[in-house]
């Protein structure tokens, strides 16, 4: 039994035919579905939006001079050319959002927060009233890699998110 990016309890029944007895070994193996650390970040591409949870994370960032304290996770995105990057996000708690040109527990050189125009991601799951909690955020990226965390404020800050990345070319936004 391999349960991965699963977080919470599961049960696990072995059962056999009415009136017989087997002997059996249960392994089970909790593979890390990644998007933790830099070491092993989520990719998203331009144009995906995704649904996922900080539940079950760990706190390994802190936006620049931001202490932020809850658990996080890291997505990684490849820009092939130089083109507007746009982030979307909305979480159900107290959110924070940081984008950097390096993967690192301290950096967030282009954004830093959570205070943006808000609009949701296209894919979002989040119930209405969670404006406070958002990023939407664009900005003129040269061609390389970048990384963009979802992360809480607190220690106790943490549960479901989306998020989005859209890309143009040119001179729109």
């Amino acid at each position: 039994v391999t349960l991965e990016g699963f977080y919470g309890t599961a049960y696990v029944f072995v059962d056999c035919q009415a009136g017989s007895e087997a002997a059996y070994t249960l392994e089970v193996t909790c593979a890390s579905p990644g998007g933790d650390t830099c070491a092993d970040p989520y990719v998203i591409n331009c144009g995906e939006c995704v649904c996922d949870t900080t539940l079950g994370m760990n706190d390994d960032y802190s936006c620049m001079f931001i202490m932020f304290q809850g658990p996080d996770a890291v997505y990684e995105l490849n820009v092939p050319q130089d083109q507007y990057i746009t982030v979307r996000g909305e979480a159900d708690y107290n959110a924070q959002w940081g984008i950097g040109s390096t993967c690192s527990a301290n950096t967030g050189d282009i954004f830093c927060d959570d205070l943006d125009a808000y609009e949701a991601p296209s894919c979002t799951i989040i119930p209405n009233g969670q404006e406070n909690l958002f990023i939407n955020h664009t900005f003129l990226a040269t061609a390389g890699t970048y990384y963009i965390w979802v992360d809480g404020m607190w220690a106790s800050d943490a549960g479901d998110y989306c998020l989005e990345v859209l890309c143009a070319d040119g001179d729109t936004c």
